[in-house]
């Protein structure tokens, strides 16, 4: 005989339920979610790692918590130093919504809305931590307890950016892998993303620690473009504009950059998502080889592609363009050997890309406005010749040869491009007096028709030993003077220190002793071996009238007293 189970009424039951919710509201609300450790031991030692970057426009892509994340970075994003973070530790009760009275956290808050919540969820027992980005854009927060955290940033460092928004960040971090399996990471990576205010950017993609001629250097430009409503109404009225890339010349005004004809146009949507155009729709002019300039122009074809963008996401606004980016390929050249320097004399690659947006109206909306680039170093240094008082010598220019030792200096054997048949030459400049000698990173240097390697081994070197200063000697030749002025007869040695202080740090160049300055005396001047010449029409050419006219008075006084000598002896 089969037992009966009991059975309770349809009042007893429901009274029974109304028992248990009130004794859940007794206890608090029942938690959202919770904490799980993955069998991962609490022992101070978590951490979260920010890796701070300023992007075109917000990422679409989410993040993992993992390092794979970087290969998530939006092209053309550059890491952001002297951000500040703050980290505050939030009471996991109440984030899980187990306390009576408060709610489970939902979302992070927004910036406006941070003191609020942390009145509410931050945990009483801790204190916020600020760490400030560095170089390569990273703050490590480390010794952390498992809990929820919130990270906001609260200092942008200066830079024209949209702060990035708040996050709630769990120790450990749950990651859920393809085929359902959970892995809990302990060490957290983050990815806070600015974007960019900025009208026109130029960026450069992969940036190099270094580069040298046969190099390809990646860069995009980056412009903002009207709303939607004013990008296309007819091929007569729609966006113009033009995007003119000036590349960076060497002393003697050749371009040290070759612009490749590989670029891509993408429309890029206020929410991240890339769309790419037809390149050919863009027109191109590649004057470099005359003017040193590459120029786009934004064609009716362009502004007709964006606007179908625009009008197929006239429901989701944050799919509609609100940038324009050019992503180009440039050749670092043999030209590269005498380019421009920066604020401290190094030789680098810079240029500019100036950028003129007109909307369908015919409005201006960004001004032949020029972007700002970081500067690629190369290996080389700067010089300056002077005069005996030490003043730049404008008047004329000087050139000068570099040898790989004192013999070969001596006996004209000089350092050469092996792509190039001439000597590799510095020219001072008439404006500065300046020359400058870089280029010399490239391992198809060659002298006396032998490879030289010296340096590129220096720059392997500098890679492999962080912080290790690596030495490499020159000897420089001065191979004509400015007009005037005496060629200087010895071979000048030139001591480069190559170093790359961090793995994130670009490689740099000193010259022992240096700044440089070189000084040329004057034909004629104390130590010259030869006597001045007097300045036309000068006061040289006054001396000699008057020493010629006491000479000739003296002449004829000598003369006069003769004649009337011998005329008082025939007397």
């Amino acid at each position: 005989m089969e037992c009966s189970k009991p059975r309770l009424s349809g009042r007893m039951a429901t009274a029974l339920t109304a028992l248990v919710l009130a004794a859940t509201m007794a206890l608090g609300a029942v938690p959202a979610f919770a904490l799980n450790d993955g069998g991962l031991t609490d022992d101070g030692t978590a951490s979260i790692t920010v890796h701070k970057y300023k992007t075109p426009a917000a990422s679409s892509e989410p993040g993992t918590g993992s390092t794979a994340d970087a290969g998530n970075v939006p092209t053309g994003a550059e890491p952001m130093s002297g951000v500040d973070f703050t980290l505050y530790k939030l009471d996991s009760a109440k984030v899980e919504g187990s306390v009576a009275g408060t709610a489970a956290a939902s979302a992070a808050p927004s910036a406006d809305g941070v003191a609020a919540f942390l009145a509410l969820y931050k945990s009483a027992s801790s204190t916020p931590v600020v760490k400030t980005t560095g170089a390569d854009g990273t703050a490590v927060f480390g010794s952390l307890s498992f809990g929820y955290y919130l990270l906001v940033e609260t200092n942008a460092g200066g830079a024209n950016v949209e702060t990035s928004v708040p996050s709630i960040i769990t120790l450990p971090y749950a990651q859920q892998a393809s085929g359902g399996s959970t892995t809990y990471l302990k060490d957290v990576h983050v990815y806070p993303k600015n974007v960019s205010k900025e009208e026109v950017e130029k960026t450069v993609i992969d940036e190099p620690d270094l580069v040298k001629p046969g190099d390809t250097l990646s860069y995009q430009i980056a412009f903002m473009i009207p709303e939607a409503s004013k990008i296309f109404t007819d091929p007569a009225n729609c966006l113009k504009g033009t995007i003119v890339d000036t590349l960076p010349k060497n002393a003697a005004g050749q371009p040290t950059i070759t612009i490749k004809n590989d670029y891509s146009v993408v429309a890029l949507a206020q929410d991240g998502t890339e769309n790419v155009l037809t390149p050919g729709d863009i027109g191109f002019s590649d004057t470099s080889a005359t003017n040193g300039q590459a120029t786009w122009t934004i064609t009716p074809a362009i502004a007709q592609a964006i606007n179908v963008i625009n009008v197929a996401n006239t429901a989701t606004p944050a799919k509609q363009i609100g940038k324009i980016l050019i992503r180009v390929n440039a050749t670092v050249n043999d030209n590269a050997f005498n380019a421009g320097v920066d604020a401290n004399g190094l030789p680098i690659i810079q240029n500019t890309a100036t950028v003129t947006v007109i909307d369908a109206l015919g409005t201006t909306t960004i001004d032949a406005k020029a972007s700002t680039t970081v500067a690629i170093p190369l290996i080389g240094f700067q010089l300056l010749k002077v005069d005996a008082e030490g003043n730049a010598i404008l008047s004329d220019t000087a050139t000068f040869k570099l040898a790989t030792s004192y013999d070969n200096a001596v006996a004209g054997t000089f350092l050469k491009n092996a792509t190039a048949t001439a000597d590799l030459q510095a020219t001072t400049n008439l404006a500065d007096g300046k020359a400058v000698f870089s280029g010399l990173s490239f391992d198809n240097l060659t002298s006396g028709g032998t490879a030289y390697t010296a340096i590129e081994q220096a720059v392997t070197a500098a890679r492999a030993n962080l912080g290790t200063v690596q030495n490499v000697e020159l000897w420089m030749c001065e191979t004509k003077a400015p007009n005037g002025y005496r060629i200087l007869q010895a071979p000048q040695k030139v001591t480069l220190q190559i170093v790359k202080a961090t793995a994130d740090a670009k490689v740099t160049t000193t010259v022992v002793g240096g700044p440089l300055s070189l000084v040329n005396a004057r034909d004629g001047q104390e130590g010259g071996g030869n006597f001045a010449l007097p300045n036309t029409g000068g006061t040289g050419a006054l001396i000699f009238g008057i020493v010629g006219a006491v000479l000739i008075g003296a002449a004829v006084t000598y003369f006069v007293r003769s004649r009337r000598r011998d005329q008082h002896d025939q007397s």
